[in-house]
């Protein structure tokens, strides 16, 4: 099951996405830096459902992790955990995809969203 958390920070809004089974829950994705407002960051969620390939990054020490960029050039969603390959790295984010894609269905947000038009 997914759950979605999207909060009200001091900073702005954030959101992540839970991958949550009976004996435990992994964050699959969140959101780049807060957004300025509610509707900013279901846009931000809807990037990651419908939106760019990520950015497929590695570090000097063998570990990948994946950055979705926005229109704007900042991150619109990041990868919570690192991955030893960079084909792990992409299957996480296919996972991620889908879970935001099954959150955006949920709350109906094909009426008011601007990467589906």
């Amino acid at each position: 099951m997914i759950r979605f958390s999207l909060d009200q920070t001091v900073e702005g809004w954030v959101w992540r996405l839970i991958s949550r089974t009976d004996c435990a829950a992994d964050l699959i994705a969140r959101s780049g830096p807060p957004a300025t407002d509610h509707t900013a960051a279901m846009h931000e969620l809807a990037l990651l459902g419908h939106g760019p390939t990520p950015r497929i990054v590695g570090s000097d020490d063998g570990h990948w992790w994946w950055l979705l960029p926005a229109p704007d050039g900042t991150i619109a969603a990041q990868c919570p955990a690192v991955h030893r390959s960079p084909v792990a790295c992409r299957e996480a984010f296919t996972d991620a995809r889908r879970a935001a894609v099954a959150v955006l269905r949920r709350h109906g947000h094909e009426a008011q969203c601007r990467t589906c038009g």
